[in-house]
C-alpha cells in the first residue's frame, strides 16, 4: 500500500481467465480493492473500501460488472476490547457472482457490529450481529430480510 501522513491507502487487483459456473466456459474477470484506513483520535478509527469487478459475458460480447462498498468504525474501549459498526452495500445486477434468477439480481445491504475481545495477541474472542436487506427476495423462505448473530474463537500459531 501507499502510506502518507494521515492514513494507509492500498490497492490489490485480480486480472485472469476463471470459471464464475460451473460446466460454463472460462471467462475474462478483472477485479479492483481499494481501502483506506485512518484514526480519527487515539480511541477511534476507520475504513472506507470499494470493489470494482468485471467478466465478460458468458453468451455475448459484453462486459458484466460489479460493486461492493462497506464503511467501518471502529472504537478502542481499552487495550484488550473493541466496539465495531460496519455498513455494506453489494451490487451485482448481472448475477456474475451471485445467481438469485430474480430481476435485480443480487443487490444487498448489510449493517453490523461486532465486540472483539483479545485474550492475548494469538487469542481474539467475536461476537458479531449482522442484518442484511435486499431489493428482492434472495433469502430462505421468500424473504427480502436475512440476519444472524455469531459468537467465535480465533486462535493463531
Amino acid at each position: 500500500g501507499i502510506q502518507w501522513k494521515h492514513g494507509n491507502f492500498t490497492y490489490n487487483n485480480f486480472f485472469g481467465d476463471e470459471r464464475v459456473i460451473p460446466g460454463q466456459m472460462n471467462r475474462f474477470r478483472s477485479y479492483h480493492n481499494f481501502i483506506y484506513q485512518d484514526k480519527l483520535n487515539a480511541s477511534l478509527e476507520y475504513q472506507a473500501s470499494a470493489d470494482i469487478g468485471t467478466q465478460s459475458q458468458q453468451q455475448n460480447d459484453g462486459i458484466d460488472g460489479w460493486f461492493a462498498a462497506a464503511f467501518t468504525l471502529r472504537k478502542k474501549l481499552n487495550d484488550k476490547q473493541y466496539l465495531a459498526w460496519r455498513l455494506e452495500h453489494y451490487a451485482d445486477p448481472h448475477q456474475s457472482n451471485i445467481q438469485t434468477q430474480t430481476p435485480n439480481g443480487f443487490n444487498v445491504q448489510s449493517a453490523s457490529m461486532n465486540f472483539d475481545h483479545h485474550f492475548s495477541d494469538k487469542v481474539l474472542w467475536r461476537t458479531e450481529v449482522r442484518g442484511f436487506v435486499s431489493r428482492d427476495k434472495v433469502y430462505p423462505h421468500q424473504s427480502n430480510t436475512n440476519g444472524f448473530a455469531v459468537t467465535s474463537i480465533a486462535i493463531s500459531l
